[in-house]
């Protein structure tokens, strides 16, 4: 696990604490789950959208999307995928 994504995950471990967080990289993509007590939310970040953007501009990026926020707020599970245009909702398929 590289720098950013340790950062990453440190942020949603800092922000969900008590939740179980887990991470895996899969099809490309750097998936964070974050297990809820009534849901579980799942972000995606693209492996190249990583290697693009510098460490504290992806953790910036996350807030100013508003991401933590959007998990908070969702009674339901929830997917988010962070891209180079921003941020949108997808499905649990999105990863397979």
């Amino acid at each position: 696990m590289d720098d950013k994504i340790r950062s990453i995950l440190k942020k949603i471990e800092s922000e969900f604490p008590g939740n179980k967080i887990k991470y895996q990289f899969v099809n490309e993509l750097h998936t964070f789950c974050i297990e809820g007590e009534s849901a579980a939310h799942w972000l995606y970040i693209d492996r190249d959208y990583v290697d693009d953007v510098d460490e504290n501009d992806l953790l910036n990026l996350i807030n100013q999307y508003g991401i933590i926020d959007k998990f908070r707020a969702s009674k339901k599970s929830k997917w988010l995928y962070l891209y180079d245009t921003g941020v949108r909702e997808v499905d649990d398929n999105f990863a397979k």
